[in-house]
């Protein structure tokens, strides 16, 4: 798509970045103007107080965590953001559309993410030099509205599709709810983390140097925090010396996010539940745990209830910090788990498995359909996204 030019982000938009608000905060001063922050569920809120700082068509940024480079639109809003977010706002909307923005950063931002030293960022500095094609406002705006209708057919939830699978995701957390409260279960034993287990500490030692050409691979933050699985193939690489001691990932393995910018996110879970052929490492802002008797727990029954309402309500309470919250370890390894027969595991794995599967597995029809949708909504944001100027 040729004409027009090529500006950074900082030459057609102001940037700001938003200040800490805390819970005790959200919870003194309620109210019905949202803030944002570092989370994309609920489309990004925080929680909601009696004040607002804009009020303005803009675009937030997510600056740090699991979700950093996420972009959110506003328009007609009164709102606030917290200290992990940036916000956006178009100089001259006469030249530049800022819902345009909106999307060409919606496409593009996620690649300037830095991983750094494994806490993944998008600072101001950084967003400011992101480039941004600018043709006519005419045919910014042509852009958006085709853009739009794509956005809703692959996005919005009052769609069936998207509603039948919340139903879905609903039911699958009923029935772990049910299976995982193990309390309410006789016969079986409740024993402390750190009776059975061990945990250990992510990459030590390293430099931004380190992650730029790396030899060996390592799990990230994001790569735990996304999936109750850990994914291999997701994996970056690190450099290694082979002098060096670090701890080295196995086969059930739980691995944890170790802080995040929110209380309810901390403390993760993504399980080891395949085989590792070759050396891989932890991200320093993780840590993991590791059973003294691998026959005990099955990693995929770990998977379920490490994620489990249950097990998350315990977490919280060995939760610490204001503006960036951590774990207590040492509280954390007295959190008690339920150590059901292996019988009764395989049972809870295969039920909760179908359900994972039908929300989750790209084969089943409402993920295979909504793929669907959303591919093509990608395929005509990139072919009106790619300029030659």
């Amino acid at each position: 798509m040729g004409g027009g030019r090529i500006a950074t982000v900082s030459e057609i938009c102001t940037l700001k970045r938003g200040q800490v608000i805390s819970k005790k905060y959200l919870s003194n001063h309620k109210g019905e103007f949202p803030v944002y922050s570092s989370q994309t569920s609920n489309k990004g809120v925080f929680g909601k107080i009696d004040s607002y700082e804009f009020d303005y068509e803009s675009i937030t940024w997510t600056t740090d965590g699991a979700n950093a480079g996420s972009v959110f639109y506003h328009l007609n809003e009164k709102f606030s953001i917290t200290n992990v977010c940036g916000l956006l706002r178009v100089i001259d909307s006469r030249m530049v559309s800022t819902k345009y923005v909106f999307y060409i950063l919606s496409h593009r931002a996620k690649r300037y993410v830095n991983q750094g030293m494994g806490n993944p960022k998008l600072m101001i500095n950084d967003m400011a030099q992101i480039k941004i094609p600018i043709p006519s406002i005419k045919k910014q705006n042509h852009i958006v509205s085709i853009l739009d209708k794509f956005s809703t057919l692959a996005e919005d939830i009052s769609i069936g599709l998207p509603a039948e699978q919340k139903a879905r995701r609903k039911q699958y957390e009923y029935h772990r709810c049910k299976l995982l409260k193990f309390r309410i279960l006789g016969g079986v034993i409740l024993i402390e983390l750190g009776g059975i287990g061990m945990f250990y500490n992510g990459l030590k030692g390293k430099t931004k140097r380190d992650f730029i050409d790396g030899n060996k691979k390592y799990i990230t933050y994001k790569n735990i925090f996304s999936n109750a699985e850990v994914n291999i193939k997701m994996a970056e690489l690190v450099k290694i010396e082979s002098q060096e001691k670090q701890n080295l990932v196995q086969y059930g393995d739980v691995l944890f996010t170790g802080s995040s910018e929110t209380h309810e996110d901390c403390a993760m879970s993504s399980v080891v539940t395949e085989k590792i052929l070759e050396p891989v490492y932890l991200n320093s802002f993780c840590f993991g745990y590791r059973l003294y008797d691998n026959n005990l727990l099955l990693p995929r029954f770990m998977k379920h209830y490490f994620r489990s309402k249950h097990f998350r309500k315990e977490v919280s309470k060995t939760v610490n910090g204001v503006t960036r919250f951590n774990v207590s370890k040492q509280r954390f390894s007295k959190t008690l788990i339920p150590i059901p027969t292996i019988e009764d595991q395989k049972k809870i794995i295969n039920i909760l498995n179908r359900f994972d599967t039908l929300i989750n597995d790209l084969s089943t029809g409402l993920p295979a359909e909504q793929k669907a949708r959303i591919k093509q909504y990608e395929y005509y944001r990139e072919k009106l996204l790619t300029f030659s100027l």
